[in-house]
């Protein structure tokens, strides 16, 4: 859960994971490369990665309080005006 909004709730990858704690499948890849709007390298939770988080794929409203924290910590807009 997460500290501030008490709504973003991540899924921890169980298994291993490399040296910068991204997560490894069995034959020791990276399971679910890429970004997470959570900001959690080990989080398994399809709806924070942010190819699936810009489609809106699962729950909108946790999407969307994830992006928002994203945006907190990197200080940058979500969407780029004209």
């Amino acid at each position: 859960m997460h500290p501030v909004l008490r709504k973003i709730v991540c899924i921890p990858h169980k298994g291993d994971v490399d040296d910068e704690f991204r997560p490894l499948n069995k034959a020791g890849r990276l399971y679910m490369p890429g970004e997470r709007i959570c900001g959690m390298k080990d989080c398994v939770k399809r709806t924070h990665q942010v190819k699936y988080a810009n489609k809106l794929v699962a729950d909108p409203i946790e999407t969307i309080l994830a992006l928002a924290e994203a945006q907190q910590y990197e200080k940058t807009p979500l969407v780029k005006g004209n």
